[in-house]
């Protein structure tokens, strides 16, 4: 009974754990190395403005990235995509980038959203379509089923190749194939 009703009187024991405020400062003025608070907001996880350096961007608790680190990240990650064409592997994951590039996970992540401004499998399946793009003429591809060129491109159905080319470019990848042998003819 007196379990029940130290549930009732603390529902948040129920619906997760704990977040604790979290006291944000925003500062205007350094003095001998020490920052001013200026406001106090007691909201849980707010926003805090990049600082003077404007190295440093604080959103939703995601972490600090430096341009140089930025830099490093985005060079780290194109030569894996670009030159390795690691996307191309119908299971990999952010987990396998994270291995392959040696940055840590909540890092390489919180550089995803920040750099491209999208999630990881929507950032993987913007190389797939583009590499679908890049090879449709290739003298291979002729002959191969849209099946065929899904499994190419390093997705596991056809269907989840259909769809998210249909939600990049507005039309379905054989709609894309008519209009490029169209313009090609012409």
């Amino acid at each position: 009974m007196v379990i029940c009703l130290q549930l009732f009187i603390r529902s948040q024991l129920l619906y997760g754990i704990f977040q604790p405020t979290i006291i944000s400062a925003v500062n205007d003025i350094q003095q001998d190395g020490r920052q001013e608070i200026n406001r106090i907001t007691t909201e849980p996880f707010p926003k805090i403005d990049a600082l003077d350096t404007g190295e440093i961007e604080f959103q939703d608790l995601s972490l600090t990235i430096g341009h140089s680190e930025s830099a490093r990240y985005k060079k780290s990650v194109a030569h894996l995509f670009h030159e390795q064409q690691l996307f191309l592997n119908k299971d990999y994951s952010l987990e396998r980038l994270v291995t392959d590039s040696k940055i840590p996970r909540h890092r390489l992540s919180a550089f995803i959203d920040k750099e491209y401004g999208i999630g990881f499998r929507e950032f993987i399946n913007r190389y797939r379509v583009n590499f679908f793009m890049e090879h449709l003429n290739t003298p291979g591809w002729k002959n191969l089923i849209l099946e065929a060129i899904a499994t190419e491109c390093g997705y596991g159905s056809r269907s989840t190749f259909i769809k998210n080319f249909k939600g990049m470019e507005g039309i379905s990848p054989l709609e894309f194939v008519k209009n490029n042998q169209k313009q090609k003819a012409a």
